[in-house]
């Protein structure tokens, strides 16, 4: 009988190639009874380089020769039993977890570990908010109960014994402030009015903004306080919400066009937003992925009511396709106007020296001596404290969250992005993801696939070892 053998041939252990070229025929016997996956055949001369052989329909390693007598060569073969049934693999159809030739970005693959150090990225929004960065800036919104004839240019829109919003400027409320707690805006009533009469009662409400709402085009020269007109230079409110929209471009994974889009998400992507005072808005890279197939950008919108002094923010992803579509990834709400508190000022004019006495709850301290603004701006540790204590927190992650950052020029909102990079690939020889039913002979290279099944006229041995080696892995060449 003949067998053929190839020279210098060399194949991965688990791959389907076999060798090109006709070979070299040999004469060979067998030694004695032999298996057919491991067959010891005798030769009289051989070339020592061989290396592989095919024999009787199937396909051997070249394990080992040995030289006996009278020139006698004993060569020891091993079965290779995927590129004997090279074809009956190729037809078969099996799930295929891994393969180099074809992968599905989408699936994620956790067989590559993470470098140490991430890459850090911070998105600013394509026009940050126009917030005052110091309370000696900023607008004041004040209620007031007016009087039928406080147009102040306005007429027909003051309503007598309602409550008028007004936005003042911080001058024009330290005079406003002037004008009703200094002594001098006593001089024409009589002394019994001057000890009835409390402005405070016709003020309901002080709130300090960061920005403004919109007030009418011309301002007001005076306000009727009561039953008391002042001259002072105010704007009338004409809309107490305001909405503002801010746009952050995102970017992806730096590997994900190579590696996979599975990269997008966590825990390879980390995408933070940080919006003072709303606290840090952890956004799901897996929903923002399949959100912004169209468009990467987040929308954060914020409504804020001038009146109570909520500010509500909501983040979604903008397609800018169908905008009536849409995830809304995160609503919070928080006390964004800071409270005046005025309650606490005494009905008259001594009253108003002995009881403007300033605690944590209340800005007052300055009061006696008609300085508002000075209470409200004048020491740190009076504006601080109050704004910490006077105002609600925002919880986010068990935390509360301090109104102090909105005066502090740090606390421009941004997104950050935290991407964890992966080591080298080998997907040459260990693939890529596909989890997908295929043909084997569609794909090359590199396969893995799961519970693989095949029916082939082959020995136990054999089938067990193409089976095996479909499962932990082969190449398909």
């Amino acid at each position: 009988m003949t067998a053929t053998f190839w020279s210098n041939f060399s194949k991965r252990q688990n791959s389907t190639l076999q060798p090109s070229g006709s070979g070299t025929s040999y004469t060979v016997y067998l030694k004695d009874n032999v298996s057919i996956t491991s067959p010891v055949f005798l030769i009289d001369g051989i070339d020592l380089t061989v290396t592989y052989c095919r024999w009787n329909g199937r396909y051997y390693f070249v394990r080992d020769i040995i030289l006996s007598n009278n020139n006698i060569y004993q060569v020891s073969c091993e079965i290779d039993a995927l590129a004997t049934w090279k074809t009956a693999i190729g037809s078969s159809s099996q799930y295929v977890l891994r393969s180099a030739s074809e992968f599905d970005g989408d699936v994620v693959d956790m067989f590559y570990p993470t470098k140490k150090d991430p890459a850090v990225e911070r998105i600013a929004p394509t026009s940050s908010p126009a917030w005052a960065g110091s309370l000696n800036a900023g607008f004041y919104v004040v209620g007031i109960i007016s009087g039928s004839d406080s147009t102040g240019g306005q007429s027909g829109t003051i309503q007598q014994g309602c409550v008028q919003y007004y936005r003042m400027l911080p001058a024009d409320f330290s005079l406003f402030a002037q004008k009703i707690f200094t002594d001098a805006n006593w001089a024409d009533f009589q002394t019994a009015d001057r000890y009835s009469f409390n402005p405070i009662q016709y003020i309901s409400s002080v709130m300090w903004f960061p920005f403004s709402p919109s007030v009418s085009p011309t301002f007001m020269q005076s306000v009727k306080i009561g039953w008391q007109s002042f001259s002072l230079r105010c704007d009338l409110i004409t809309d107490p919400v305001r909405t503002d929209s801010y746009y952050f471009p995102l970017t992806w994974h730096p590997q994900a066009a190579t590696r996979g889009d599975y990269l997008k998400s966590s825990p390879f992507s980390e995408y933070t937003l940080s919006f003072p005072p709303f606290a840090d808005v952890e956004i799901d890279g897996d929903l923002l992925r399949k959100n912004a197939a169209l468009n990467n950008t987040l929308l954060v919108t914020q409504q804020t009511d001038f009146i109570s002094g909520r500010s509500l923010l909501v983040v979604r992803i903008n397609t800018q396709v169908n905008p009536t579509v849409y995830y809304i990834f995160a609503r919070r709400e928080v006390q964004l106007g800071v409270n005046i508190q005025l309650a606490q000022i005494a009905a008259n004019r001594v009253g108003l020296l002995q009881d403007g006495v300033a605690t944590v709850g209340n800005l007052i301290g300055s009061l006696a001596s008609g300085n508002v603004l000075g209470a409200i701006t004048g020491t740190a540790s009076g504006i601080l404290s109050a704004y910490q204590t006077l105002q609600p927190r925002v919880l986010s992650n068990g935390s509360n969250d301090s109104l102090l950052s909105l005066i502090q020029r740090y606390t421009d909102p941004y997104v950050y992005e935290i991407f964890h990079l992966l080591v080298d690939e080998d997907n040459t020889d260990c693939g890529r993801p596909l989890c997908q039913v295929k043909q084997i002979n569609t794909l090359s290279g590199y396969i893995m696939t799961a519970n693989a099944e095949i029916a082939l006229p082959a020995l136990p041995a054999e089938r067990e070892a193409i089976i095996s080696a479909m499962n932990s892995g082969f190449f398909y060449e």
